[in-house]
């Protein structure tokens, strides 16, 4: 089924009431916003077909979620699209580089990455050492940038929805079939878990020394945090080259905020946005990462929710079309582009007009991760007007029975 912010004008017209018609008949996808936020009650009604919906998929063997940076937007994380790169060209440094450049200053963080490396290595092969060191030291500032301007600006104390979100997958009795693979470097997702006392497993062992292995995520009976990217508190060990863990430190700000310490500039376990980023998937651990939750999409019946992802990477859309081979899942995509032309998104556009397991909701109110937390996750297993019917018909045939007997 496709779904956009139509399909909630309508749901809130088709209930409409002499109080509030004249309103309702105005409403349009420029205003349903200000319209929602002067009346909440209405967005919890409008999001009920489709929560009703989503608690009878949670009767699956696995509840599992899929999330990009559009999940951590609400709490703070900047959005890569502010990325610009005159902030490093306008410095004195680099000015025996900035010629070459301003012709890619108006490129996206992937883009202008990917631009600088190509430069960088052919600086390298013509032996022009200066302008080499230059490029190098650009990567390095802008990757420090990334987590420093970018990941590190997620005031922890604002995780209010991650909170909301386990708060109902555990009274919803969900929890130990849950699993979240995100491609986000942030601790947003453990910093709720651990506030709220929830167990998880992210594939690391050990008390003192946390170790990576793939035999913990898969003998793990309960929730899964599987971060296909890499973590910002994952270090590469250069004694022995294992993948280890470190404790996160945090700090509170004289504006009431919860922020994440840097930790120095040591060699993080992660996938950079660059066109390199499939072939590091090859390695360890995403390769593991990244096959644990292609096994999960295959091998059992699922309901995957798509939020806040840009549909930008190969190699997870390779998994998610394998998962779309498996009729035994049933799938949410979110995207807050409406008008996304990406040709993974145009095919997802096109299956969900033909298939019942494919559902594709767009829209900056249909795929907002904190309306789709709090308006579309059900707490309980709420039962659909159908439902209810057959129960009440079940109870006069009982009642009938009785009587009869009597």
């Amino acid at each position: 089924m496709y779904y956009d912010t139509t399909y909630l004008i309508n749901r809130l017209r088709r209930k409409t009431d002499e109080h509030n018609s004249q309103s309702k008949e105005s409403l349009t996808k420029d205003n349903i916003t200000e319209y929602f936020a002067n009346n909440p009650e209405e967005e919890l009604n409008a999001f009920t077909e489709l929560r009703l919906k989503l608690a009878e998929c949670f009767k699956l063997d696995e509840i599992s979620f899929l999330t990009g940076n559009g999940s951590s937007i609400y709490a703070g994380s900047s959005d890569t699209k502010k990325f610009n790169l005159e902030k490093y060209t306008s410095e004195d440094r680099y000015k025996d580089i900035k010629p070459e450049l301003d012709y890619i200053s108006d490129e996206d963080m992937e883009n202008a990455l990917n631009k600088i490396n190509i430069l960088y290595e052919q600086k390298k092969i013509v032996e022009d050492k200066d302008k080499a060191e230059k490029y190098g030291d650009l990567i390095t500032e802008i990757k420090q940038d990334l987590i420093g301007n970018f990941v590190n600006s997620i005031d922890y104390a604002r995780l209010l929805d991650h909170e909301i979100l386990f708060r109902k997958l555990r009274t919803f009795g969900a929890l130990d079939k849950v699993n979240v693979f995100t491609a986000n470097y942030d601790l947003a997702f453990e910093y709720a878990l651990d506030q709220l006392g929830i167990e998880y497993s992210n594939g690391f062992t050990g008390f003192i020394t946390r170790k990576f292995s793939t035999r913990a995520l898969e003998s793990y009976r309960g929730l899964i945090l599987d971060k296909v990217h890499g973590s910002i508190n994952w270090i590469t060990d250069p004694d022995d080259n294992t993948i280890k863990e470190i404790q996160p430190q945090f700090e509170h700000n004289d504006k009431g905020e919860i922020k994440l310490k840097s930790g120095g500039n040591v060699e993080r376990v992660l996938i950079y946005p660059t066109s390199n980023k499939l072939y590091q998937t090859y390695s360890t651990p995403y390769s593991e990462l990244m096959r644990f939750m292609l096994d999960r999409f295959e091998s059992r019946s699922n309901v995957i929710i798509v939020v806040g992802y840009k549909y930008g990477d190969d190699h997870i859309n390779e998994i998610l079309e394998k998962a779309l081979a498996n009729p035994k899942n049933v799938f949410f995509f979110f995207d807050f582009d409406e008008s996304n032309k990406q040709p993974f998104v145009q095919e997802i556009r096109r299956l969900a007009k033909q298939l019942p397991n494919v559902n594709l909701l767009v829209g900056s109110v249909l795929a907002d991760f904190v309306n789709i937390v709090r308006y579309m996750i059900p707490a309980t297993p709420e039962k659909t007007d159908g439902e209810k019917i057959v129960e009440l018909l079940q109870k006069v045939a009982q009642n009938g029975s009785n009587s009869w007997n009597n």
